[in-house]
């Protein structure tokens, strides 16, 4: 072989330039995807909490916190009925104030005791006095009127940006909710999802139940989180399947009837990221209480990821379904199988950390709160936790196994380097 050094030289530096370039673009698009789907963890964990439906505040206050005197204000309708009720309260404050005083002045300066022997007086009334008194509630009503007229108008009328074409497009962040005893479905009819209840698989059983014999009447499900973007306007057409229901989340400012014969309407704007927790505002039956209503607001960026997690939710659950019961190598592996890409794995790993999050937040409330003080507890809290553990440990190996493998499939295929002289 002729070797002629002044060839080497232009050779080996188009091979440094090539890598200088290549190299940076392949890291690049590594990390773009990894961050994503693969490595950040913490952001999965990020949004397992916000979207865990059985979360809870240790002193129930979640839902007055948002009331109309008190707390942010989440949506724009929310500031302006926070605005309208303390304009309201402040100008009807002097008829709540003046009359009291007055009994008090009176119940001190006319006891009987100080004015004994003095005649009482006869006249029975003063028309120019009830004139005033009269004219001013209703000047005060009017003030009041008027802007609150004008909320309600704000609050019943969509904006302008809310056509019947743009919905027809699919340009309109669109939420159908269908009210039925004693949960909601949520249908999203551009992204082809729905959420609803989410099935409950490992329980815990109040220890006075137990101990009675009697059967084990236990929550089943958990009503699921409907999702909104944030700074985005949410528009809602309600109907309810069977009675009447309302939709009332306190914290969007918004209560809106789910009635059987007709749909309703309603929108706002969530501005904050958050969980927000509301419930059925009109008795509805027997266990109108427990149905309950939760929302989260995600960021534009973690609603795209949790629309592509909603994708995988039927196969991520079964394999759940299978760590629960002994086979998780076996679910895992036909999950792979299926689609074995990054954003499945993503998904797969928030599907797990979202059963696990409800799971637990159910036991703890069970075992912490005020319901053990007052019904004795449940029994295998401790239990419970092991198993939990041992389910971690049994999907992060499998995860690691998995990882490992493409791993060493990546290298099989990468050639290896020669010199080319």
């Amino acid at each position: 072989m002729n070797f002629n050094p002044l060839t080497l030289v232009p050779r080996m530096c188009c091979q440094h330039v090539l890598s200088w370039i290549i190299v940076p673009v392949i890291v690049c698009l590594f990390l773009v995807t990894n961050t994503a789907y693969g490595l950040e963890q913490a952001q999965i964990d990020r949004m397992i909490e916000v979207l865990n439906p059985a979360q809870y505040d240790e002193d129930g206050t979640d839902i007055t916190k948002y009331g109309p005197f008190v707390g942010e204000s989440v949506t724009t309708i929310s500031e302006k009925v926070k605005a309208g009720t303390w304009y309201s309260f402040l100008v009807f404050l002097p008829f709540l104030v003046l009359p009291l005083a007055l009994l008090l002045i009176i119940v001190f300066k006319f006891r009987a005791g100080v004015r004994k022997g003095q005649a009482p007086a006869t006249f029975t009334h003063n028309v120019k006095l009830e004139i005033v008194w009269t004219a001013i509630p209703v000047f005060a009503l009017l003030i009041v009127a008027v802007p609150i007229t004008r909320l309600l108008d704000y609050q019943e009328s969509p904006p302008e940006v809310l056509t019947q074409e743009a919905i027809d497009r699919g340009d309109v962040f669109s939420v159908e909710v269908i009210g039925r005893q004693f949960n909601w479905l949520y249908k999203y009819p551009t992204e082809h999802i729905n959420v609803g209840s989410f099935v409950l698989r490992d329980l815990p059983t109040p220890r006075i139940i137990a101990e009675a014999g009697h059967p084990q009447e236990r929550l089943t499900a958990v009503q699921e989180a409907v999702v909104f973007r944030r700074d985005d306007i949410v528009n809602l057409f309600l109907q309810a399947t069977d009675v009447n229901h309302a939709w009332w989340v306190p914290a969007f400012a918004v209560k809106k009837d789910t009635l059987t014969d007709r749909p309703t309407h309603t929108w706002f704007k969530p501005s904050k990221r958050g969980f927000y927790e509301g419930a059925c505002s009109e008795l509805c039956g027997a266990d109108h209480s427990i149905m309950k209503i939760v929302a989260s607001v995600l960021d534009p960026e973690e609603y795209t990821l949790w629309v592509d997690f909603k994708r995988h939710e039927d196969d991520a659950l079964a394999v759940v379904a299978g760590l629960r019961e002994g086979e998780g190598e076996k679910a895992f592996a036909a999950y792979v199988a299926k689609d074995s890409s990054p954003e499945s794995l993503a998904a797969l790993k928030f599907w797990f950390g979202y059963d696990k999050a409800i799971h637990a937040s159910i036991w703890s409330l069970a075992a912490e709160s005020r319901f053990a003080a007052f019904g004795g507890g449940v029994d295998g809290y401790d239990e419970f936790k092991q198993r939990q553990k041992d389910r971690s440990n049994t999907f992060s190996a499998l995860i690691e196994s998995f990882s490992g493998i493409e791993e060493v499939n990546e290298e099989e295929v990468i050639p290896a380097e020669g010199n080319d002289v």
